[in-house]
């Protein structure tokens, strides 16, 4: 009852009720792409009144609103535009986490999204098997590792092996 308040004290001002209610059902109903659209245009109103005058019940439907579109987006299985929304409710309104997301914060966010990119870079568009290779010292240099990785696969090129190669990302060590 105190959601369904709030959602009317900040929703009727600016003239988003209908389209809220709209798309309540579509997310009801399964029309996940609909409600995408729908949510999308209500956040984007929602937050040019909150910077306009920020308040703790504007920002509180903010994510409430980040949270349903990011599940909205998990559903339809775009894990990459998920992974987006969090970020922007990051960058938007400051909060780390959603209500209801709570092993998703912008750290993992930003891992996953990485991961995506590298697949879609080894693979040219699909998903890879990603594999962190660590040292058990932990101090060999990266790069004598590298070079012979990179001297290893130019030789394997030139003797005409159809085996297929991985490309090797080096992971930036602290």
């Amino acid at each position: 009852m105190e959601r369904f308040f709030l959602y009317l004290w900040v929703l009727v001002p600016i003239r988003a009720l209908s389209r809220m209610v709209r798309a309540a059902t579509d997310w009801r109903v399964g029309h996940f792409p609909l409600a995408i659209v729908q949510i999308d245009s209500i956040i984007l109103q929602v937050l040019e009144s909150y910077n306009a005058k920020a308040t703790p019940s504007k920002r509180r439907v903010l994510i409430d609103l980040y949270t349903v579109l990011t599940r909205a987006y998990l559903h339809v299985g775009d894990i990459d535009k998920a992974m987006q929304i969090i970020l922007l409710a990051q960058k938007s309104i400051g909060v780390n986490r959603l209500t209801g997301l709570a092993d998703l914060d912008a750290k993992t966010a930003h891992l996953i999204r990485a991961g995506i990119a590298a697949g879609r870079m080894l693979e040219g568009g699909g998903m890879a098997t990603m594999f962190v290779k660590t040292d058990k010292n932990g101090a060999a240099p990266i790069d004598s590792k590298l070079s012979k990785t990179q001297t290893d696969e130019k030789n394997d090129n030139k003797k005409g092996s159809k085996e297929k190669v991985g490309q090797i990302i080096p992971f930036p060590l602290q």
